[in-house]
């Protein structure tokens, strides 16, 4: 952390840990059994998502809950983590005018995708 401090002057990083969680950028990692859990927001996060009304294509738009959807399937192994801020995200994706049904439509693939996943993995348990 000393070298990262010196050499990115106008960035102060940080790394808190204690016994059971270490939270490092987005990422706490909180080790249950064998299983990685929670997910960790700095306190200075404002989620300023880009607004529905910006002049970007609307595919780019879109793609934007997408990536963020996938980001918190990335950040943790709880599906309880992941349904509650996914739930979270979405609703500031609304209140930025992204339109309702693109939103749930996009929040539908991924809990598909999730769930696949997760039958897959039971499956490979036999």
């Amino acid at each position: 952390l000393r070298y990262l401090n010196e050499v990115c002057s106008f960035l102060k990083f940080t790394f808190v840990y204690d016994d059971k969680v270490i939270r490092f950028f987005d990422h706490s990692i909180h080790k249950e059994g064998d299983k990685l859990l929670t997910i960790f927001k700095k306190k200075v996060q404002n989620n300023a998502y880009l607004h529905y009304d910006s002049l970007l294509p609307e595919k780019t738009k879109n793609n934007i809950i997408k990536s963020q959807l996938k980001r918190l399937d990335e950040l943790t192994d709880s599906n309880m983590d992941i349904e509650r801020e996914s739930v979270v995200l979405c609703k500031k994706f609304i209140s930025r005018r992204y339109p309702e049904n693109i939103v749930k439509e996009t929040y539908n693939e991924r809990y598909q995708i999730r769930k696949d996943k997760r039958q897959g993995e039971k499956c490979e348990d036999w």
